[in-house]
């Protein structure tokens, strides 16, 4: 990485002299331009000055943590993944983050970055030109701009696993993708993108649907060999990414080949292993999952940062409140923490330099953990990508035929979803775990399950050949597959619901970022187009 610092900032000063030295000594004119480039922490910093006046642009380092490529803009962290230029040549070309940050400054970043920030001429030129007109700190803004377009493309860093994935994303540059309207062929772009580049082992299966939609990305990796059975088990139209983010306390039992790889090299996704029952009834469907009222204490620490100005009014080891003031500066402008969770502390304080508008400023990194407890409305998902928001209750217990034990649920999930999203892996697992006991199974990441051997399986642990056990819930009397499977929670219910009277949302600097939620022109428009008394009102208002 250290060689790669090297070449670009060696590239960079040699682009500026030869405009900002050559060029002038051949038109007769000293410009009189500097340039000192300096490395902080993860940052590089180019100032550029002349007499009192200097500016400064900043681009993050790519480091190597856990074997997981990352970088860090102001002290969030984002996974790094490459460009692939379409159009470039026969067979096209990856292009990686030192290559498009010289194609930004020195060269030409058209397709990398937005129309409207290319440039006639290089930026390093630019920059030399703007001296002299008085145009330098506009110049500088868009330089910075332009850089961070690129930085902001790059995933936030969720979790190890998310990143490692996010580092075999490919971003592809094609201006015919960019042009398509119509969604119904935006989808055969992707269609024929997928079947051009098979052959590489590039593929989006696993990837969400908006992904698809939108965005022109692929993988250099298939995901499924991340889940037990879905090689060859597993509906490719259904989403598996979301699956790397799950966050619990324990390991799951049943594994990959490629996921034991991973587990090997401290590359984890964490959840629980809880006891599931298969089954149906009114309160499960495909997007609610019922989780036992005992797992209301298991909770998820997460960490956020906020960048805060002026003096700092908290301590490490601090307790929070909600909308408590981090720092204020001198005008009196406060930085709020407002973070709603259960539980929230201060977790570190860092001093640094950010560069803001082309200015080396002082500021402090105040880093919170919070702590949310599961609850009505977490959103969990298993490794198969069968997810929901959860709620809680006692769900009662399955009897184990081979024993006659009451066997506590922990999850009671919809047998007719599995049918419809075709995530056949779940059950595998699930069984599996059953004919395991209490060991660690890993299997080949292509294992094609024989339903007459698993079967004989079955029946040779004392269980039935389908695997069922009678369930008594509080919604009566059931049958259903049981066993034990892996879940764990993507998202908590505060990140996703507003305050009852809310019709905006503000962040901690209270400046707007979401709203409306729902108008009276809306509520107008539907009354318009169906009348007053509709089913669509009342769910909106229910």
């Amino acid at each position: 990485m250290y060689d790669k610092v090297a070449f670009l900032c060696k590239a960079i000063r040699t682009q500026f002299y030869a405009r900002a030295v050559v060029e002038g000594e051949k038109k007769g004119v000293d410009f009189g331009i500097k340039l000192e480039i300096d490395q902080k922490d993860k940052e590089l910093w180019f100032t550029f000055g002349k007499g009192d006046e200097s500016h400064t642009v900043t681009l993050p380092i790519p480091f190597v943590r856990n074997d997981v490529v990352l970088i860090s803009n102001n002290g969030v962290e984002r996974a790094l993944c490459n460009y692939f230029d379409v159009h470039d040549g026969d067979k096209g070309r990856e292009v990686d983050f030192w290559e498009i940050m010289f194609k930004i400054i020195c060269d030409d970043p058209y397709g990398f970055i937005p129309e409207h920030l290319v440039k006639k001429g290089p930026y390093i030129q630019q920059v030399v030109y703007g001296f002299n007109s008085g145009n330098a700190s506009t110049v500088i803004y868009n330089l910075q701009r332009a850089i961070n377009e690129v930085v902001n493309r790059m995933p936030v860093h969720e979790t190890d696993m998310n990143s490692w994935i996010m580092n075999r994303r490919l971003i592809f540059v094609d201006p015919d993708f960019d042009d398509i309207i119509d969604p119904k062929k935006k989808l055969q772009y992707q269609i024929e993108k997928n079947k051009a580049f098979f052959h590489r082992g590039w593929t989006s299966i696993g990837l969400s649907d908006g992904c698809l939609a939108d965005k022109n990305y692929i993988l250099t990796y298939d995901l499924r060999n991340l889940t037990p059975f879905a090689l060859k088990h597993h509906n490719p139209q259904r989403n598996l990414y979301s699956t790397l983010g799950m966050k619990g306390d324990e390991l799951p039992k049943v594994r990959s080949q490629s996921m034991q790889d991973r587990i090997n090299e401290r590359m984890t996704r964490k959840g629980w292993n809880w006891f599931t029952a298969f089954a149906d009834i009114p309160d499960v469907f495909e997007d609610q999952i019922m989780v036992d009222k005992s797992h209301a204490s298991k909770f998820i620490n997460s960490d956020r940062r906020y960048q805060c100005f002026g003096k700092v009014l908290v301590q490490i080891g601090q307790s929070l409140k909600y909308k408590q003031p981090l720092s204020e500066t001198e005008d009196g402008e406060k930085i709020l923490m407002d973070t709603v969770a259960d539980k929230v502390v201060v977790k570190d304080i860092q001093k640094t330099e950010a560069n803001i508008a082309g200015a080396t400023v002082k500021v402090y990194n105040v880093v919170i953990e919070y702590r949310r407890y599961l609850k009505d409305g977490t959103k969990i998902t298993n490794m198969h990508g069968n997810k929901g928001i959860i709620r809680l209750k006692d769900l009662g217990y399955a009897v184990d035929p081979r024993t006659g034990e009451k066997r506590k649920i922990d999850v009671l999930v919809s047998a007719k979803s599995i049918k419809k999203r075709k995530n056949f892996g779940q059950i595998l697992e699930c069984l599996a775990n059953e004919t395991l006991g209490d060991g660690i199974l890993v299997v080949p990441d292509d294992m094609e399950v024989n339903t007459k051997a698993l079967e004989e399986t079955l029946v040779s642990v004392g269980l039935p050949k389908d695997g069922s056990m009678d369930i008594h819930t509080y919604a009566g009397k059931l049958r259903g597959v049981c066993g034990t499977v892996f879940w764990g929670a993507t998202k908590d219910v505060e990140e996703q619901l507003w305050d009852r009277n809310d019709t905006i949302r503000r962040n901690g600097r209270e400046l707007r970022v979401a709203g409306l939620k729902f108008s009276s022109v809306e509520f107008r428009a539907l009354i318009t187009r169906f009348g007053k008394d509709n089913t669509i009102l009342d769910e909106v208002k229910s």
